[in-house]
């Protein structure tokens, strides 16, 4: 069965910086991850959003390899060029109650957030 995650993930820019990002995600985002990739709308940003629920996030996995490649080529960009304003942030949740790993970009406006809740199947 293996272990399980949630993940999520954001890369956005302001309004007026925002068609840089959508070009370069429309683009170079893994084709095979696109089913878990949505656009999103705010007040002030502009972006995409990538989520996955229950899901083996595996380093070594061929899809979290182009992922993360992704993400290194994304970032790349976004760190020479500053005045660009694109900003990433990332979310893993396993199923340990201590295993959260969150990862953002310089500028990053801090749209993620991790909330713990207690459920009952009861």
């Amino acid at each position: 069965m293996g272990y399980r995650s949630e993940v999520m993930a954001v890369f956005y820019a302001n309004k007026d910086k925002a068609a840089a990002v959508k070009l370069y995600v429309d683009e170079n985002f893994p084709k095979e991850l696109e089913g878990c990739l949505r656009e999103e709308k705010s007040s002030t940003h502009h972006g995409y959003i990538f989520s996955e629920t229950d899901v083996k996030w595996y380093t070594d996995y061929p899809e979290i390899v182009a992922f993360n490649r992704f993400v290194s080529n994304y970032l790349e960009i976004a760190d020479g060029e500053n005045d660009l304003g694109w900003a990433y942030e990332f979310v893993r949740i396993g199923e340990d109650a201590n295993d959260i790993e969150e990862t953002s970009s310089d500028g990053a406006d801090y749209v993620l957030r991790v909330c713990r809740s207690i459920e009952t199947d009861f």
